[in-house]
């Protein structure tokens, strides 16, 4: 009798009266027609070029990245075909990245960060690592020391907004690290680490998250020619994948090994939904590098119109290798969250974050989301206008119903090149 009322006392909270799912669905209307009203405008948000739900019959499935026999501790009936069909798309980007090869397992980013040193380190280990201030993920360091390793700081020329390597060397010399660890999240330039050679430092790990579609374009250099042993990436930032992260390696060392072993260990499901959609390309033949030329071009005209406009554009050295990151400097923070929130209010979506280089506060805007949403070159003008009309004069209902015009127009191109 009591089973059955907490049966019962179960069922009825998570079943809940009969309004309960039609207020789910409305309020998942109402954030899809945000969402359709609005433009993502920011580098590290992405449309995946798959949308559909063909891959829905995957939810919930228990896949291995290992063909499972008697001598498996345990099995699910009917996965190996999965697991082989796995494999192939494990070669297919292993191809893409010139990897020895690839693991598509990890879920994030930050979780590919997690599980890649909690399986190669150990405790007390020395890491040289990207400082946040000159543009590293700001959980790098508290995940790292969280994990009981020692991090080092590598040292940025805040004028020139990259790293100061012979301070960096000096400091590698004095410190000794077993890993080197490059994870920027933001940043302007893409640079050569290629002097990290030189410093016989045993494994060094490059994350890719904001570089990924150049560098399978050949567009910018492969990290593995930098001498990088592993790559790490999320597919859904600079790449327009799904939500999930891949780690590939140069050579099928002991390093490679131990995190293969700590993949299984740690990780108990591939998500196989989201990992076969990594697997989708678009058909037309060179689609992947237009988008990749756009998202940097788009981003280059973006960022003179705005400069011309008198907006506070940190502008970029032309001579060295761009990122589609764009950065207004708005020290001031009051100042930068009021010019942050009358963006979204007129539905464009940029970043507002404390910037690195001791910059203090701005807005980081890029162009790869709104290019897969329908951004072409010919809306570059009015975007910039639109945008420097709100930074000098607020918001008004008249630009308010401009912007959503001009979305509106943006998304009737649809969303590939």
């Amino acid at each position: 009798m009591k089973d059955n009322i907490l049966l019962s006392s179960i069922y009825k909270t998570f079943q809940g009266n009969s309004n309960d799912l039609g207020e789910v669905m409305e309020t998942i209307h109402t954030l899809k027609k945000q969402f359709d009203n609005t433009l993502i405008l920011n580098p590290t948000e992405n449309i995946p070029f798959l949308m559909e739900d063909s891959f829905d019959f995957l939810d919930g499935l228990y896949v291995s990245n290992e063909t499972r026999n008697q001598n498996s501790k345990v099995i699910f009936g009917g996965r190996n075909n999965y697991t082989d069909a796995l494999n192939r798309l494990n070669e297919k980007w292993s191809h893409l990245l010139r990897a020895k090869e690839v693991n598509l397992r990890v879920l994030s980013g930050l979780h590919a960060h997690i599980i890649t040193f909690m399986s190669i380190g150990n405790i007390s280990d020395n890491i040289l690592l990207l400082a946040e201030e000159g543009g590293g993920h700001y959980s790098g360091q508290a995940i790292l020391e969280r994990l009981g390793f020692r991090t080092v700081f590598t040292v940025q020329d805040n004028r020139k907004h990259c790293i100061n390597i012979e301070a960096t060397m000096n400091l590698i010399k004095r410190e000794n690290p077993k890993f080197a660890f490059i994870d920027r999240s933001e940043g302007l330039y893409y640079e050569d680490f290629s002097w990290l050679k030189e410093m016989s430092i045993p494994y060094m790990i490059f994350d890719a998250s904001q570089y990924l579609t150049q560098i399978i374009t050949g567009e910018y250099k492969n990290p593995f020619d930098m001498g990088f042993d592993l790559i790490l990436s999320t597919l859904h930032k600079n790449y327009p994948g799904p939500q999930k992260a891949i780690l590939a390696t140069n050579e099928d060392d002991s390093y490679w090994k131990k995190l293969s072993v700590g993949c299984n260990t740690y990780i108990s499901n591939s998500h196989p939904k989201e990992l076969f959609k990594a697997g989708h390309f678009p058909k037309e033949e060179n689609a992947l590098l237009k988008y990749s030329k756009a998202a940097i071009s788009y981003s280059q005209t973006l960022e003179y119109m705005l400069s011309n406009y008198e907006l506070p554009v940190i502008q970029k050295d032309s001579s060295r290798i761009p990122t589609q990151h764009i950065w207004l400097h708005i020290p001031d923070k009051v100042k930068c969250y009021k010019v942050f929130k009358d963006f979204e209010t007129a539905g464009f979506l940029v970043n507002y974050r404390l910037l690195p280089y001791n910059l203090g506060y701005g807005l980081r805007l890029g162009t790869g989301g709104a290019i897969q949403s329908g951004l072409r070159e010919n809306h570059i003008v009015k975007l910039a206008s639109l945008m420097a009309e709100i930074f000098r004069k607020g918001l008004s209902i008249e630009c308010i119903h401009e912007c959503s015009e001009f979305i509106t127009c943006v998304k009737k191109e649809g969303a590939m090149l």
